[in-house]
């Protein structure tokens, strides 16, 4: 998908197995373009680096471009050959992206930011983002690394994630040439406290299966939600400001049934329940035997209870 000074929406779609030449192996968006992506999964896409540098194995924004990412996947994205930089997703020259509840699992690149490298004074805001598993193979960081940018992560988690010097604190977060991350309220492998910020942790976030039964990172049975007992979920007091996705309603099609599941846009949580990372429980949903679309005063007629009311357990960045 090539965006060109446009403002598409995108909403639940898979991009899988796309190539890119060079760069961009499933979305490339340039020239001023502000797409928005929703419930969308990128799997197994990459820059092939055939011609020169990669970058970008899943997205690739550039030239004052702004992308909006909210409650999507990647896993299992890669940027090949030297001057590899951006795993699943590269940033450059003054664009910004904003990535809420998103999940990174088993991204790789083969130089700098296995899950997402940014450059050339650009920027972004990253809040409520689960990185697990994603590699990068010098000393550049497997998860989130900077360079000459500047980006914010808000209650974000940031574990397992490797580089060259193996799973220490520089492969989740790296910085050069003049970048600048401001870390509050995460959970960070290997945290020495140079990143500053506030409230930051280094405690192990427990995943439920990291690698899931196929044992195997980056592949769709990762199941990085959370443990009941992890510092990480709701109701910890580790937790920042709350991430408010875009999204009013997850809706899943499953053999001509929909599913419609409130996020936090929706119902404000109570005290307590907001988590740290993209939190993927699996909860109750109202299932309509119908292709038809359901009215919310229905569903929440369905619910038996008002919208105010009504506090089913969610979170806010999860998938079937």
């Amino acid at each position: 998908m090539v965006c060109s000074a446009g403002a598409p929406k995108v909403f639940n779609c898979a991009f899988r197995k796309n190539r890119g030449q060079n760069v961009a192996g499933g979305v490339y968006v340039l020239d001023n373009s502000n797409p928005t992506f929703e419930l969308c999964r990128f799997t197994m896409n990459s820059a092939l680096g055939q011609t020169g540098g990669s970058a970008g194995g899943a997205v690739y924004v550039r030239n004052s471009s702004g992308a909006v990412i909210n409650s999507c996947e990647f896993f299992g994205n890669s940027a090949l050959g030297s001057s590899a930089l951006g795993g699943a997703v590269y940033l450059t020259i003054n664009s910004n992206i904003t990535l809420s509840s998103c999940v990174f699992s088993g991204n790789t690149s083969q130089t700098r930011g296995g899950a997402v490298y940014a450059s050339s004074l650009s920027s972004g805001q990253l809040s409520n983002c689960t990185f697990s598993g994603n590699t990068a193979a010098d000393t550049g960081a497997g998860g989130v690394h900077l360079s000459n940018a500047r980006m914010s992560l808000t209650n974000c988690i940031l574990w397992g994630n490797s580089n060259s010097n193996g799973v220490v604190e520089g492969a989740q977060i790296g910085k050069t040439s003049g970048a600048i991350a401001y870390v509050n309220y995460s959970c960070v492998h290997g945290l020495t406290g140079a990143l500053g910020g506030l409230k930051n942790f280094g405690v192990n976030p427990l995943f439920v299966d990291s690698n899931g039964a196929d044992n195997i990172v980056g592949t769709e049975d990762d199941e990085l939600h959370l443990q009941l007992a992890s510092p990480c979920a709701r109701g910890s007091t580790r937790a920042g400001p709350e991430c408010r996705c875009s999204s009013p309603l997850i809706v899943e099609r499953v053999f001509s049934r929909i599913r419609f599941r409130p996020t936090r846009a929706l119902l404000p949580p109570r005290n307590g329940e907001i988590a740290v990372g993209a939190d993927r429980h699996r909860t109750r949903s109202i299932v309509v035997r119908s292709l038809l679309p359901v009215s919310i005063k229905r569903y929440f007629r369905q619910l038996g209870s008002s919208a105010g009311a009504a506090r089913p357990e969610i979170a806010g960045s999860e998938l079937a």
